[in-house]
């Protein structure tokens, strides 16, 4: 085998790597460039090696079978593509030369190799993860508003498939109410919703996942009362914090439902009229 042709796969692999060895066009088109003074059946009978797989069958057998694994693949090179016997042989033999550094060994003229059936091992196929089902396994059926509780979720399948889930809340009316990444729920004060859905869903296959309803028990914090610029009855400047006229004494939210003054009405009581408020009815 021309030596020349064995300094030149080493260089390429030298700057792509094996890897390229399993890319027979891409290295055709380097030996066009790289090896234009070797005789062409010794580049045909790399390419075909190279396209049937031989040499990724050789670097990965056992060195105690390297020779008989040589001589059989040559074999098989010689009959699939009607190459001769002895430059199948030497084809084959560059290979290990690169691979392992063996000396590729001088032929005689003539030579035969007695082909020797080889069996390779059948490897045996990884069995594939799987997720069966998940469970939220501490189930609070109540919170409070304004109040964390934390869940937890165990994930059930074969082979080990990953435990890590992703937490989701619905059913919240308040930005504030959110689960984390940890499953820490956090429900805000001024939620107005009555029940939460709580789901975990498996990262690895999320069509497996697990949801639970948590009902909120306290009421929802009232909202922040802001009084009118101006007293409604003496028209006196009014801080935004006021719950009555400063001056005339008068009531300026509803003492029963908390609604403004604005929002009064006038109704006529036999011969009196009396302000009532406008969403609840109360007397002011």
């Amino acid at each position: 085998m021309n030596n020349n042709l064995l300094n030149i796969i080493k260089e390429i692999l030298a700057k792509t790597g094996d890897t390229v060895l399993s890319e027979p066009r891409r290295v055709s088109a380097f030996l066009s460039d790289l090896a234009q003074g070797v005789p062409k059946p010794q580049k045909t009978a790399l390419i075909k090696c190279l396209e049937h797989g031989f040499a990724q069958v050789l670097k990965n057998v056992a060195e105690a079978e390297r020779a008989r694994c040589k001589q059989s693949l040559a074999q098989r090179l010689h009959e699939k593509e009607g190459l001769d016997l002895a430059l199948c042989e030497k084809t084959l033999e560059l290979l290990a030369a690169v691979f392992f550094g063996e000396e590729p060994k001088i032929h005689e003229k003539n030579h035969i190799a007695k082909p020797t059936k080889l069996v390779f091992p059948i490897s045996q196929p990884v069995p594939l993860s799987r997720v069966t089902s998940v469970a939220i396994t501490n189930y609070f059926s109540t919170i409070d508003r304004d109040k964390t509780l934390e869940f937890y979720a165990k994930v059930n399948g074969e082979n080990n498939p990953p435990k890590s889930v992703d937490w989701k809340v619905s059913g919240n009316t308040s930005s504030q109410t959110y689960i984390d990444s940890s499953g820490v729920l956090s429900v805000a004060a001024n939620e107005n919703s009555q029940t939460l859905t709580i789901t975990a869903s498996s990262t690895f296959d999320p069509s497996r996942s697990c949801s639970v309803t948590v009902t909120i028990t306290s009421p929802p914090n009232p909202p922040k009362q802001i009084a009118p610029n101006f007293c409604h009855k003496c028209g006196t400047k009014l801080e935004p914090t006021s719950k009555f006229c400063s001056n005339c004494g008068v009531n300026i939210f509803c003492k029963k439902c908390g609604a403004s003054r604005e929002d009064a009405d006038e109704k006529q009581l036999f011969l009196f009229k009396i302000t009532v408020c406008g969403k609840c009815g109360e007397k002011f």
